[in-house]
């Protein structure tokens, strides 16, 4: 959720982390293919925290940006 993820970046920024690789597995709420996992992921949740204004506002508030892992070559 937004506070959990929030908070993970706080940390993470207090720590001096120069970059973080955060895995996520985001879906639409209510699509049916995903009714074969069992254990009850919010992947509507995670899609909306993901792509909520607030969510970038932070990202770059705290000095990072969004990139890919080819991004992290001249990270070094």
């Amino acid at each position: 959720d937004q506070a959990r993820f929030g908070a993970t970046l706080r940390r993470l920024a207090a720590s001096g982390a120069a970059s973080a690789e955060v895995n996520t597995h985001p879906g639409e709420p209510g699509e049916t293919a995903l009714e074969r996992f069992g254990w009850g992921f919010r992947w509507g949740d995670e899609l909306a925290m993901l792509t909520a204004p607030a969510t970038r506002e932070l990202i770059a508030a705290l000095g990072y940006r969004l990139g890919s892992f080819a991004d992290l070559a001249g990270a070094r």
